[in-house]
């Protein structure tokens, strides 16, 4: 049986992409110019995305990964594999994970680690 393959154009036709669990937002929050409004209030910091709406695959890190993690400022809870990025992404940045393109975000989590292999990207994030 011959399962057919899902395309992207994106990535070169011999790459599986079948395996894109998630979609996920990449991005810092920035502090608003001005910091405050007409009344001198101040404004909530925004978002400035670094990646919105890529497919990317989201995987639990094991018990033991976990373990040799504890305690230190490594610790991280999930791994999450994405195309290489033109932008940089740095420690500190946060992924909202969502089901669909421009659907309701499941979780938040933080980037502890960047690791470039190329043609794509590994980033160890633990939760917010």
């Amino acid at each position: 049986m011959v399962v057919p393959m899902i395309q992207i154009p994106a990535w070169p036709s011999d790459v599986l992409t079948d395996q894109f669990s998630v979609v996920v937002d990449i991005y810092n929050f920035v502090p608003p110019d001005p910091p405050t409004d007409p009344r001198g209030n101040p404004l909530p910091p925004a978002k400035q995305y670094i990646v919105q709406d890529e497919p990317a695959d989201l995987q639990p890190k094991g018990g033991n990964q976990r373990a040799m993690q504890s305690g230190t400022a490594y610790e991280a809870t999930h791994v999450l594999y994405i195309r290489r990025q033109p932008q940089a992404i740095p420690t500190g940045t946060r992924v909202d994970v969502k089901d669909s393109a421009g659907g309701q975000i499941l979780q938040t989590l933080q980037v502890v680690f960047v690791a470039d292999w190329g043609p794509h990207l590994e980033l160890d994030l633990k939760a917010v």
